[in-house]
């Protein structure tokens, strides 16, 4: 409906200056923009303050701005439930969202990690305008089960849109690409020897689709963490229970099946058993 809508808004504006100048009309236009580009910013109210975000810059952007409070209330309570200084993984970052809310308030060491350019570089805009660059690193590779030179298959190119590494595929089975970028892939517990980096205490997983391979390149690095947030469906549910569920629990990862039935019913979150700190 919203595109059919936008269409049509798009279409009247061409008829209504139909019979001016081309001159004329680039001046209509150009206004038009500059209005749409002042109300570009939309400030949404966190517990934590407001954290400001450029909601036009797709529909995928826009929708998911504006079910901010609505579609992951499992994410944001698990993220209030940080400890001050707690270092925090967002595997998947997107534009940001959950980093941001994060990185609000300056008590926890954020780390965003998203391999989508155009999805990277509004993540960077959107940490810019809300003046927190210095409480995040922010890093534009991927994860998986190898180290090596890969590329990403995104499947519209406008911020917002998902990626698939490897190949155009996804949980949901495969798509036809509008773009392929290379980029960086590494294995979790790979990444952290490399770069020397210190025990993440919470990683959440988005990537649609590897998630299960990222985790199995990871078991080192998981099994320091205190809690893991995961986005399990489509076709990734039998390979996940079957394949990922034990070594998850072998290393003191239980889930809260609770959080199951939270929002968008996508999300399973496991904290470290207490015996296993």
């Amino acid at each position: 409906m919203s595109r059919i809508i936008a269409k049509t808004l798009y279409n009247l504006d061409r008829l209504l200056v139909f019979f001016l100048s081309r001159r004329q009309k680039n001046r209509i236009f150009s206004r038009i923009n500059e209005n749409i580009l002042k109300d570009s910013i939309r400030v949404i109210e966190t517990d934590k303050g407001g954290l400001k975000f450029n909601h036009l810059s797709s529909a995928y952007v826009a929708s998911g701005i504006e079910r901010f409070h609505e579609d992951e209330p499992e994410t944001l309570q698990w993220i209030k439930s940080f400890n001050d200084g707690d270092v925090f993984w967002d595997i998947g970052a997107n534009i940001g969202l959950y980093t941001l809310y994060a990185a609000l308030g300056n008590k926890l060491n954020v780390y965003a990690f998203e391999p989508s350019a155009l999805n990277y570089s509004l993540l960077i805009e959107h940490l810019d305008l809300n003046k927190l660059d210095k409480n995040v690193v922010a890093l534009c590779i991927a994860f998986s089960n190898t180290t090596s030179i890969d590329k990403i298959y995104i499947r519209n190119p406008v911020p917002g849109s998902g990626s698939s590494l490897s190949h155009p595929s996804s949980q949901f089975g495969e798509y036809e690409p509008a773009f392929q970028q290379g980029i960086i892939s590494y294995e979790l517990d790979k990444f952290r020897e490399i770069f020397n980096l210190e025990q993440p205490d919470h990683i959440k997983i988005d990537v649609d689709g590897i998630e299960p391979q990222i985790i199995q390149a990871g078991i080192n690095t998981l099994s320091g963490a205190k809690s893991l947030l995961v986005e399990v469906e489509g076709v990734n549910r039998d390979k996940f229970d079957s394949e990922i569920v034990g070594k998850l629990s072998d290393i003191g990862l239980i889930e809260n099946e609770e959080v199951r039935h939270m929002g968008h019913k996508r999300n399973r979150l496991y904290i470290k058993n207490a015996d296993n700190r």
